[in-house]
């Protein structure tokens, strides 16, 4: 869609019109009116005539939705990624997304297959083809085929940036590489 300079909308005019706003990813942004929720372009329009009970930002050209309090994804245009409908999803980030139903989580592809049979606890979102995941409340890395990156279980875990995520244990704190091993 080509949106000319003067029929972009100031944020004080997105949301006289609206409840709320949020912020433009992928050339769309998600708005609330009247506790319905869609996208829309810059300048204002909708992006589809679906409504839903609330949506996110798009990445990797999906957004996830949520209706009848069951959660899935969509792309630009509304449209289901896959049938399958989760109690909760996330963003997808490296081409994977996680996942909650009936209390485990694990990750899903694109098309909504599961990207491996282990399920979780808990999981988190991909960085550096890593993402942290809890099982028995001990938290540790995985690899995308769902197998443990290493074999020490922490506390808790943050997300990996540039090689490094935070890892505690015992009341310490530092950091880890990607093997598990420690920054000390």
């Amino acid at each position: 869609m080509s949106v000319q300079l003067s029929q972009l909308l100031s944020r004080e005019e997105f949301l006289k019109r609206f409840d709320d706003v949020g912020d433009f990813h992928e050339g769309l942004a998600w708005v609330q009116k009247n506790d319905k929720a869609w996208h829309i372009f810059r300048d204002g329009s909708p992006a589809y005539e679906e409504r839903f009970d609330n949506v996110g930002d798009f990445h990797e050209n999906m957004a996830w939705a949520c209706k009848d309090d069951k959660v899935w994804h969509i792309f630009h245009d509304s449209s289901p990624a896959y049938e399958e409908r989760f109690d909760d999803v996330g963003d997808f980030h490296e081409g994977l997304a996680w996942v909650q139903k009936n209390d485990k989580a694990w990750h899903i592809f694109r098309d909504g297959s599961p990207a491996y049979e282990e399920r979780f606890d808990d999981v988190g979102d991909f960085h550096e083809n890593m993402a942290w995941a809890c099982k028995d409340d001990k938290e540790y890395h995985i690899l995308r085929n769902g197998s443990p990156a290493y074999e020490e279980r922490f506390d808790s875990v943050g997300d990996f940036h540039e090689g490094l995520a935070w890892a505690c244990k015992d009341d310490k704190v530092w950091h880890i590489f990607h093997d598990g091993s420690r920054t000390d």
